[in-house]
């Protein structure tokens, strides 16, 4: 949503009403989208002059996977609150977080002599946090997030050469999160649907080829951090492969 919708809603109901406003920086999920510095910019003056929280979701976005640790660092903001996951132990252990501004935390501090503490079942489970601190080592010692840059770099350069393909519309994405989005026209940017059979070709055409991934109308790419050239190189490969031969197959659906 526009920038200017969320203060317009945040009047509209009453910023004494509105708690936090939360996002992903870059929405993965949706078919990565990657928007302008300026639109989280905007939100975080908009929250500051509404006294809004502004929550950065980096679950999916954070620990790399966009060319710096944290996603938000590309906008040049803090949020107030970030909540974190998935890449803070690698999945190698269920954990998950929150990491808050001192301004927040404060506030805390006057109501309890043991602020924001875990007092749930799992809570500060002891084996989830070691795996973590292990993790977080790891992606220093090996410089996880400085390889995921370079590479997402190169992975980048190799995706727009898919702009050939009269089915490709857009190549988007940052660091190591890139998406193709696939349509039946460059001009109308018409959407296939998931349920199409030349979606499900492709799909079909690159899992007989050994790439993992998902697509309805969006082919993501969001390969680990310590993947190689070589390995980009073979993913392309079997994208452009697999394109090719389902743009032949169903070329009376492609549009000029």
């Amino acid at each position: 949503m526009a920038a200017r919708y969320v203060e317009q809603e945040i009047e509209a109901q009453g910023p004494e009403n509105v708690a936090a406003v939360i996002g992903e920086p870059i929405s993965t999920a949706a078919g990565v989208h990657v928007p302008s510095k300026i639109y989280w910019q905007m939100l975080r003056e908009i929250c500051d002059k509404h006294g809004v929280l502004l929550i950065a979701d980096e679950v999916i976005n954070g620990f790399g996977r966009t060319g710096t640790m944290f996603a938000i660092e590309q906008y040049g903001i803090v949020p107030d609150i970030m909540t974190i996951a998935k890449g803070l132990s690698s999945g190698y252990a269920p954990i998950a977080g929150a990491i808050v501004r001192d301004s927040v935390h404060d506030i805390f501090k006057e109501q309890s002599a043991t602020p924001m503490g875990h007092l749930l079942t799992f809570g500060g489970h002891p084996v989830a946090a070691a795996a973590a601190i292990k993790n977080l080592e790891i992606f220093d010692d090996e410089k996880l997030v400085e390889r995921g840059a370079e590479t997402g770099t190169y992975l980048g350069a190799r995706l727009e050469e898919l702009r050939a393909h009269p089915t490709v519309g857009d190549v988007r994405g940052v660091g190591m999160v890139w998406g193709v989005e696939l349509v039946t026209s460059k001009n109308e940017k018409g959407k296939w649907g998931r349920d199409h059979g030349f979606i499900k070709r492709v799909n079909e055409l690159i899992a007989e080829r050994g790439l993992i991934t998902r697509l309805w109308d969006v082919l993501h790419f969001a390969p680990p951090l310590i993947t190689t050239r070589a390995e980009v190189d073979a993913m392309v490969g079997i994208a452009d492969e697999a394109l090719t031969i389902a743009e032949k197959e169903f070329a009376a659906d492609i549009s000029a």
